[in-house]
């Protein structure tokens, strides 16, 4: 499976404003410690496991989600370097693990959670979004934003296991 690699500066105008009825959370466990109500799945638990041991190369893990009526409708984690995307510089932030719920989409929530991140971040750090190259409407989420295509690659399974894998970036474009 070919992976798309895009890229773009950090640091970007305020906080955009979401319409009524909805709310930014944003948890970073550096900053406020373990996950809080709503927060409360494995994953989030592991990404303050790794914050806390420092298995980032530096803090910075931020979890940006959104809410109506007391509902989880949309989220995405942001991600320092550490050994899965090699590829990354020590300040540069990776963004993931974007879901929506199925009953919001099209509503442009990932785009302005996108916008709530790049906020949230300083012009020297550099932002990742890597994504299948047969998913269409991540490719176009990330161009829309402002992320250029930087490259294609894939991701490694060792022992046929994702969760031991490594994102490589085998092709880059030429700027």
């Amino acid at each position: 499976m070919t992976i798309l690699f895009y890229r773009r500066d950090g640091g970007g105008a305020g906080l955009a404003t979401l319409p009524s009825g909805l709310v930014f959370r944003i948890w970073s466990p550096g900053d406020q410690g373990p996950p809080p109500a709503g927060s409360q799945r494995a994953s989030n638990w592991t990404w303050w496991l790794f914050e806390t041991l420092g298995l980032f190369s530096r803090p910075g893990f931020r979890e940006v989600t959104i809410w109506r009526d007391g509902q989880l409708v949309h989220r995405l984690i942001l991600t320092p370097r550490w050994p899965r995307f090699p590829f990354m510089d020590a300040y540069d932030l990776q963004v993931g693990d974007i879901w929506t719920h199925p009953g919001v989409r099209g509503q442009g929530l990932a785009r302005l959670a996108l916008t709530a991140v790049q906020a949230l971040t300083w012009p020297e750090e550099r932002l990742w979004y890597l994504v299948e190259a047969n998913n269409a409407a991540s490719v176009r989420l990330a161009e829309t934003a402002g992320y250029r295509l930087f490259g294609s690659g894939r991701r490694t399974r060792p022992l046929g296991l994702a969760t031991l894998g490594r994102f490589r970036l085998d092709a880059p474009i030429a700027r």
